[in-house]
């Protein structure tokens, strides 16, 4: 009987995903700030620079965007368990079209981030603490 339980949850895993990433999407606001479970927030700024690419804020996800992420997460599912995965994402996109989407929070000390980013069929993932982003745009 226990061994029917993980069969049925994985069926149930990609529609719970699905709408996960839609509800995060239909509440995005285009405020510059993140809140955080905690109650502090993430300054997330209106564009930023990192080697050379210059990086937009955007208002909101396009439904390709959310099929992309969701689709990701379906064959990544055990990302979804990641502590830094909480809230709402912030998307940024590139000149080029490739796209990040950012979620931060507080740590003890600094920021703790993750971005999911796509890049035509390569997708990276990236963590860590300090500042989010690169340099702000001037």
């Amino acid at each position: 009987m226990s061994s029917q339980l993980p069969v049925r949850f994985l069926g149930i895993t990609p529609l719970l995903l699905v709408a996960v990433c839609c509800c995060c999407f239909s509440s995005c606001s285009s405020s510059d700030v993140e809140s955080t479970s905690n109650g502090q927030a993430v300054s997330f700024s209106a564009e930023f620079e990192e080697a050379g690419t210059k990086w937009t804020k955007s208002a909101t996800a396009t439904e390709s965007d959310l099929k992309m992420l969701s689709g990701y997460f379906m064959k990544n599912s055990s990302l979804v368990e990641n502590p830094h995965i909480a809230g709402d994402p912030t998307l940024y996109t590139s000149p080029n079209g490739t796209k990040r989407f950012y979620w931060g929070r507080h740590g003890a000390e600094t920021p703790e981030w993750l971005y999911v980013q796509f890049e035509g069929r390569n997708v990276t993932v990236q963590e860590g603490t300090g500042p989010p982003l690169g340099s702000p745009s001037s």
